[in-house]
């Protein structure tokens, strides 16, 4: 019988070679890293598990479809969902599967950038207030089709 072969970490040294020890203060960064983004993923595929077991298609078709209306409802619904970017992936993807517009998931992944006031009052103040104002506006367009 074939055993599982354990992978390990493996560093790449400044000069291109393979060590295969890494230090405990990378080790402690890697477990961070993955307890800030699991908890967003999780709660990612929750609702999108929600959404598929218990929102029919035809609310999804009326309000979330194909068009103009549908884009601003996704919009605004993204708006106050507002989960982070890994989360959102599996809550896009079921929008998709349900109602086969992809500018509406492509909008709904977007949203979170495109809407979050810290990202627009960045913009505002080291570009200027057109191109805050201009980024959702260009976000929704360039979604159409």
């Amino acid at each position: 019988m074939n055993k599982a072969i354990p992978l390990k970490l493996v560093k790449i040294s400044r000069f291109g070679k393979i060590s295969k020890s890494v230090s405990e203060k990378e080790k402690r960064v890697l477990k961070l890293l993955s307890k800030m983004t699991l908890y967003w993923i999780l709660i990612g595929v929750f609702v999108g598990s929600l959404i598929s077991a218990y929102v029919p298609v035809h609310i999804l078709h009326q309000y979330f479809g194909v068009g103009l209306m549908g884009m601003f409802l996704t919009l605004g619904v993204a708006t106050i969902i507002e989960v982070c970017s890994e989360g959102s992936a599996p809550i896009a993807f079921e929008l998709y599967r349900k109602t086969s517009a992809f500018g509406n998931s492509f909008i709904f992944l977007q949203a979170g950038v495109v809407t979050d006031y810290t990202e627009i009052g960045l913009i505002a103040t080291n570009i200027g207030r057109r191109a805050a104002i201009a980024l959702p506006l260009v976000t929704v367009q360039r979604s159409r089709k």
